[in-house]
């Protein structure tokens, strides 16, 4: 999520005025709030899972 921000304010530094850039800004902003949000999001799920997973290996070995 740093670098989305990172990115997010690289793109919003651009020096353009006007509604060609306010529609560049938009679409960005849908891009990060939809597909990169979504990426973001299962990622960390996939986390939490993998962890979960991890976690409860660890327990069957430590009872054997």
């Amino acid at each position: 999520v740093e670098k989305v921000d990172e990115v997010t304010r690289l793109v919003t530094s651009v020096e353009w005025v006007g509604p060609d850039y306010d529609a560049y800004v938009e679409e960005w902003n849908s891009f990060v709030n939809g597909p990169v949000n979504n990426l973001v999001e299962a990622f960390s799920t996939k986390g939490d899972e993998l962890t979960q997973h991890a976690e409860e290996q660890d327990t069957t070995s430590n009872q054997q």
